[in-house]
């Protein structure tokens, strides 16, 4: 197994999401590799709800803002229109109580689970003097387990998401380990080059700004 080894010797690349990948030109594992992020999201500033409240005040702006909630009660799905699915829940942290709409995302019902502790990232709404979240990207706060504060935005295609394409790009990394490098190793140290395997890892999960 190596770096132009099929997209389906990773773990969850069956026929369907092979063909999904085909669409992108991904057809092995160094295509993957070398499908790049178009931008990253920087989820690692975490707000609290009264701060988000307050910067709206101050600015008037409704910047992307990571916010760490616990739901407040399990989400409950109901149609207000022939083809209009709502996914509703109230989720809270020490400064406050916001609320939280998935459109058309029913299946979601059984993720938001009282007590639970997610990150969250999107563009707020302040109204009526209350603080909204609609469909934002969420990642559950596990005990000892890091949350990347760099997350990446990858150009998509119907039948991938940014979890799956971050997921298999890990699952890839991992497989191939250290990458083999095209340059001798004097002509990168003269240069102050980086190896093609930090490169690739830190184009993908970059740790920091």
């Amino acid at each position: 197994m190596d770096m132009f080894s099929p997209v389906t010797v990773l773990r969850g690349v069956g026929e369907a999401k092979a063909k999904a990948f085909n669409k992108l030109g991904i057809f092995s594992i160094y295509d993957l590799l070398h499908h790049f992020p178009k931008a990253y999201q920087h989820r690692g500033a975490v707000s609290t709800i009264a701060e988000t409240v307050m910067k709206i005040k101050q600015t008037g702006e409704l910047a992307p803002t990571s916010l760490v909630l616990t739901v407040g009660n399990d989400a409950v799905t109901k149609m207000i229109r022939r083809g209009m699915v709502l996914t509703k829940f109230k989720a809270y942290d020490e400064s406050g109580v916001c609320e939280i709409t998935y459109f058309n995302q029913g299946y979601l019902k059984d993720t938001f689970k009282k007590g639970a502790t997610f990150r969250f990232w999107c563009r707020p709404t302040y109204e009526y003097g209350h603080l909204n979240l609609n469909s934002p990207a969420y990642e559950m706060c596990i005990p000892g387990r890091k949350l990347d504060a760099i997350v990446p935005v990858y150009p998509l295609t119907r039948g991938l998401t940014q979890k799956a394409i971050a997921a298999h790009v890990r699952d890839a990394l991992r497989i191939v380990g250290n990458i083999p490098e095209h340059l001798p190793a004097r002509i990168l140290i003269d240069n102050n080059v980086a190896s093609l395997s930090y490169a690739l890892k830190n184009i993908h999960f970059p740790e920091n700004l």
